[in-house]
């Protein structure tokens, strides 16, 4: 019996090159409904792609990182005039090709080395939201809602996948790796920011740079920070921190105020966490407050400097707001995203146990346009997922959090603590933004979220 499976699954075997063929059409069978849409010519290079692809390489490890930056670092196409120095827009219709892509690659993989799967509390929390991602789907479905709507949301919420598959399989040997290229497509992605700033300028207030892909920040921010209190390497610490200045100036630039908010709370977080690191040395805590506060204060001044004054009138009229109740209340963007939330959620009425379902969609009076989301994830999952869907939710992060903690106090090796914290401060800083849009349930980046998420569960059942 065991005989026969190694036969069936040796890569020379005839039979098991078959099998990925048959996958290899499901897959494209897939992707023409999902894509059918779009026209004939798109439908057919992504049924031709995956056969590329195939043809190309097995390996999980270096599809995965080549596909995460394809997601990372290009802007989306809705957003691509505010970055005319990138000539490539992220598509999603080639990155859930990617994507899926990816999914078969470790289904070969847990088909060759016969995985056996050991479900924990973390899964089965991970197993309870995605129970109420598949009703809320067969419910959109159901009632007929926009197709177009429904393929939108079900794809980025499928992307939690990548926890299971960061979980179990090679992917998580070498977390280290994994962290150091976000970072690295962080930089990239803040160098684009930088370069709109001096494409667009302005004479009084700079053009806001409006991108998803400027939330990747807070994962780089909370790694700095991170490598920068516990990594005893000193290269590696200036290398990094050298980063720090361009991503901060990268956020400032979007002039997106929920992650002005975040990235300050994540800042001041890790800083807490120094302060108790080094709580024995009051000099090397003052010392460092100064350098940092140096640092950044010749950092605004020289981006000041560069765009005549435009950068500090920015910061000042739009940050205002944040540190005023009133004035953020009256402020036409606020009024507007809560009083769309308020109509999406008065269609709930007798669905609140599991939503209205994937694909549901509302037309409001605010900007006369039909909205299948809401600018406030936990509104957004309560009106799409119900009751069910927010307790899987939460049940799901909750635990992750607990279950980090944890982890920190045991004597874990330094890196273990590093690449923990960060994923925990990332998720602080996310749940904030989340407040405001719909980035932890609906954004593309959830590829890479869920797969931090996969990485701290394996480090952690290192020490149990």
């Amino acid at each position: 019996m065991e005989q026969s499976l190694a036969k069936l699954l040796d890569s020379d075997s005839k039979t098991f090159h078959n099998l990925l063929l048959l996958l290899a059409v499901i897959m494209q069978i897939l992707l023409a409904v999902l894509f059918a849409y779009e026209g004939l010519i798109p439908v057919i290079a992504v049924v031709l792609l995956p056969v590329v692809i195939v043809a190309i390489a097995f390996s999980l490890q270096y599809s995965f990182y080549l596909f995460a930056a394809y997601f990372l670092i290009f802007p989306d196409k809705f957003y691509s005039a505010f970055f005319p120095g990138v000539p490539v827009d992220f598509l999603w219709i080639v990155g859930y090709l990617l994507f899926l892509v990816l999914c078969f690659f470790w289904i070969i993989y847990l088909l060759q080395h016969s995985t056996k799967f050991s479900f924990k509390i973390l899964d089965r929390m991970w197993l309870l939201f995605m129970t109420s991602v598949l009703i809320s789907a067969v419910l959109g479905i159901l009632r007929g809602h926009d197709f177009v709507f429904f393929r939108l949301e079900i794809m980025p919420l499928s992307l939690y996948l990548t926890y299971f598959i960061f979980l179990h399989s090679p992917l998580k040997d070498n977390p280290k790796r994994f962290y150091d290229i976000i970072l690295l497509c962080s930089v990239i992605i803040a160098l684009e920011f930088v370069d709109s700033l001096f494409r667009f300028g302005g004479r009084i207030f700079l053009v806001r740079v409006v991108s998803m892909h400027i939330h990747v920040t807070l994962f780089a921010t909370a790694y700095i920070c991170t490598t920068l209190i516990f990594s005893t390497n000193r290269r590696r610490k200036i290398l990094i921190g050298a980063a720090l200045p361009l991503i901060l100036v990268s956020v400032a630039i979007s002039q997106q105020r929920g992650m002005w908010g975040a990235t300050l709370i994540v800042l001041i977080l890790a800083f807490l966490v120094y302060i108790y690191h080094r709580r024995d040395k009051i000099s090397t805590i003052l010392a460092t407050i100064g350098g940092i506060a140096l640092v950044l204060f010749l950092s605004y001044i020289f981006v000041n400097l560069l765009t005549r004054g435009t950068f500090h009138n920015t910061v000042v009229t739009r940050g205002s707001i944040l540190l005023n109740l009133e004035q953020i209340l009256a402020d036409e963007s606020y009024v507007i995203r809560a009083n769309e939330t308020v109509e999406a959620l008065r269609t709930v009425k007798g669905d609140f146990l599991f939503g209205k379902g994937i694909g549901a969609s509302v037309m409001t009076r605010w900007r006369f346009m039909e909205h299948a989301t809401v600018d406030n994830s936990y509104a957004y999952l309560y009106w799409k997922m119900g009751i069910f869907g927010l307790i899987g939710f939460f049940g799901f992060y909750i635990y992750f959090f607990i279950r980090g903690l944890r982890l920190l106090k045991l004597p874990v090796a330094t890196n273990d603590r590093i690449l923990t914290i960060t994923t925990l401060l990332n998720f602080v800083g996310l749940f904030i933004v989340a407040l405001t849009n719909v980035c932890i349930v609906h954004y593309r980046f959830i590829l890479i979220w869920a797969a931090s998420i996969g990485l701290v569960e394996a480090i952690a059942r290192k020490y149990e």
